[in-house]
């Protein structure tokens, strides 16, 4: 038997993943889907609501946009929420000094 696990990836997103092998409750089987379902929710968390930019393409993005206050859209594609709001609030700081 085939089961399917949705881990959210987003507000209308998710991955799926299947398992296969016979459920057996009470034997601990159901145990083994909550674990893979809350392992693959973690991986996704991990990285906070998505997946984002890797850890050198985000410094390099991070340092270019600090030093010329310019950010390319594609790479504010690709970030995840928490990149997105480091980059908005840094945004606000730029208009704050300037006033």
């Amino acid at each position: 038997m085939k089961f399917t696990i949705h881990t959210p990836t987003g507000d209308f997103a998710y991955v799926e993943s299947e398992l296969e092998g016979a459920l057996v409750v009470g034997q601990g089987d159901e145990t083994r889907l909550v674990e893979e379902h809350n392992n693959l929710v973690s991986l996704v968390k991990g990285r906070g609501e998505g997946f984002g930019l890797e850890h050198k393409e985000w410094n390099r993005v991070l340092d270019g946009y600090l030093n010329t206050g310019e950010c390319d859209p594609n790479d504010i594609e690709g970030m995840d929420k928490t990149q997105q709001n480091i980059i908005n609030e840094i945004k606000k700081a730029f208009k704050r000094i300037k006033n």
